[in-house]
């Protein structure tokens, strides 16, 4: 299903193999859909039995996981539709957020991202770095 999607492809090192997300992630994913159009169907039918016709009705839901997953590519179908540009896997680095990666420290990593749209990174204060 991850191979399906494109998910398993977009994890990882580029210069390695593709690395499958955390365990359970694709469940959560599907999990948190679906508690939305949970949600959206009931605030649905409460304006429904609310309005001038107060009658009883349903709302049909269908979920599926490969759904889930191909809508979790942020922008990568409606990148390639306009600019023909395919997406590469980039390790650690996200085109969005940048500088988002996981760096050493004396007890294991460290998380960092700096997700703001601007020539020079917040990171680059706190790090030395300019």
């Amino acid at each position: 299903m991850l191979a399906l999607s494109g998910l398993l492809a977009s994890g990882g090192d580029p210069a390695r193999e593709p690395l499958q997300p955390p365990a359970g992630i694709v469940q959560r994913m599907a999990g948190v859909s679906c508690f939305t159009g949970a949600v959206a169907a009931l605030w649905g039918q409460e304006a429904a039995l609310s309005g001038p016709k107060a009658e009883g009705s349903h709302q049909d839901m269908d979920f599926a996981i490969l759904d889930v997953l191909v809508t979790s590519h942020e922008n990568a179908i409606s990148r390639y539709s306009y600019t023909g540009d395919v997406h590469k896997r980039e390790g650690n680095r996200l085109r969005m957020a940048y500088p988002w990666t996981l760096l050493p420290c004396k007890d294991g990593h460290v998380g960092s991202s700096d997700s703001r749209d601007s020539g020079t990174s917040c990171a680059s204060g706190w790090s030395g770095r300019t």
